[in-house]
């Protein structure tokens, strides 16, 4: 069989038919179905194909060659009117899936004439098909011959068959950042898996029954990656997997110290031919804004090498905080958020969809609390504002670039930033088709004309 896709050079490099391959890819996670905003629970929106061609577009103008992308929906729901024709639970068979693999076929198609390629995520939301089951994730996922497991491989194994010689599909990913619960003991516990009754979940889930523990996540990742290797041993395989939250059994948020533990961990819940972490600058690892990217990305690279495997940075860039309250008078901004933001004295940050008078504006940083869930600036408007909005975007096209450049530098062949989606319920400043974040077109694309293209 020719080689397609992205494969494995004997250093564990990342390959295009045989060459080296580098590049700053994107996300865009509703390329084929909708994420956000869907109509009713008894429907599947599709990406419209004039939106479709606007974003690959955009992508070609910023040199982008590759696109980490949601082959399914998202919720159960949704999975059951688009991707099942209509079909309840898991009864469907592959002719009721045709329509929806027509088009995903019709997508990669438009990739191909751009000289794009796709790494398809099959399961982003792992619940889903255990809900479609009516069984619990740990049941159905755990449990050989389980009516989850079966239609699960069923998916996949058509998926991959289908694609396995298809120039526009680079790899495949199992889901995301399932390995953020796995091993904690703390109440984070308690909000996995997302709850939408509507669209077809459990009313509630339980951590007893709804959340891996230990090895049960490597083992699911080891198993998916047997069936999808039995099919293409070629092309990449990733889990989805984010930087691990907990680097032992009943651990805390953040990375351990020793470093070593929190990369053991990563080599445990990658078990396929390519490893992959996400990095958002929040994780607790030297300072607040970023320093030390380049010794946790060469870190991470060089840990999934030594144990055989490549290395991709799933996602990064875009993750605008949830801001509860703003507040500006006499010439001070003081914003609440939600949690406790990566940012520090100096830092600026760019807010949107909260007062008309701050919107768009590039504020430096004044003030953090220990806390870092109360952040100040200067500024002469005189508002106030109550609610909550993701509206606190700390990507800075400085910090986009210092990002970039620790790509670059820590040797990392594939990088993509989250996110690139047109879709209208999109979460606020978290695509680069936002016009606060212009400046981060220009600088992917130079980025990547340094890498050759």
């Amino acid at each position: 069989m020719a080689m397609q896709g992205l494969t494995l050079l004997a250093n564990k490099q990342l390959a295009l038919n045989g060459v080296r391959f580098r590049n700053i890819g994107l996300n865009y996670p509703g390329a084929i179905v909708r994420i956000y905003s869907q109509p009713s629970a008894t429907a599947c929106a599709y990406t419209p194909g004039s939106e479709q061609d606007a974003m690959l577009d955009l992508c070609v103008a910023m040199k982008v060659k590759v696109l980490r992308v949601k082959a399914m929906p998202f919720w159960p729901a949704q999975w059951r009117y688009g991707v099942n024709n209509g079909v309840a639970g898991v009864a469907a068979t592959s002719g009721d899936r045709e329509a929806h693999y027509v088009a995903i076929d019709n997508f990669l198609t438009k990739c191909e004439a751009r000289g794009i390629g796709v790494i398809l995520n099959l399961f982003f939301r792992i619940a889903s098909p255990a809900d479609l089951a009516g069984q619990t994730l740990r049941a159905g996922w755990l449990t050989s011959g389980s009516a989850t497991r079966n239609y699960v491989q069923a998916v996949t194994q058509e998926v991959v068959t289908r694609y396995v010689n298809r120039q526009g599909v680079y790899g495949y990913e199992l889901s995301n950042e399932v390995n953020h619960y796995n091993d904690a003991s703390d109440a984070t516990r308690g909000s996995y898996p997302g709850v939408n009754s509507s669209y077809g979940t459990p009313a509630s889930y339980s951590a007893a029954n709804d959340i891996f523990v230990g090895l049960e996540w490597s083992g699911i990742c080891a198993w998916w990656y047997g069936i999808v290797s039995a099919i293409d041993s070629q092309r990449i395989v990733l889990t989805g997997n984010g930087p691990n939250s907990y680097s032992q059994p009943g651990g805390t948020a953040g990375i351990s110290a020793p470093l070593k533990n929190w990369y053991l961990e990563q080599v445990r819940d990658n078990p396929t031919n390519c490893g992959s972490i996400h990095f958002y600058g929040n994780i607790n690892c030297t300072s607040a804004n970023f320093t030390g990217i380049e010794s946790v990305l060469c870190g991470a690279r060089t840990w999934q090498q030594k144990n055989q495997r490549g290395f991709v940075l799933g996602e990064f860039g875009n993750q605008p905080w949830t801001v509860t309250n703003a507040v500006a008078a006499t010439g001070v901004l003081t914003l609440t958020v939600a949690a406790s933001c990566p940012i520090q004295v100096g830092d600026k940050f760019i807010l949107g969809g909260i007062h008309s008078a701050l919107n768009g504006y590039l504020q430096t940083v004044t003030s953090v609390n220990a806390a870092r869930d109360t952040i100040t600036a200067s500024s002469s408007a005189t508002v106030s504002w109550s609610g909550s909005v993701k509206g606190l975007q700390f990507m800075s096209h400085e910090r986009t670039q210092y990002m970039v450049n620790s790509i670059i530098n820590s040797d990392v062949d594939v990088a993509m930033m989250w996110m690139i989606d047109s879709d209208s319920g999109r979460p606020i400043l978290e695509s680069v088709s936002d016009a606060e974040n212009y400046q981060q077109i220009e600088i992917i694309k130079n980025a990547n004309a340094a890498l050759g293209w």
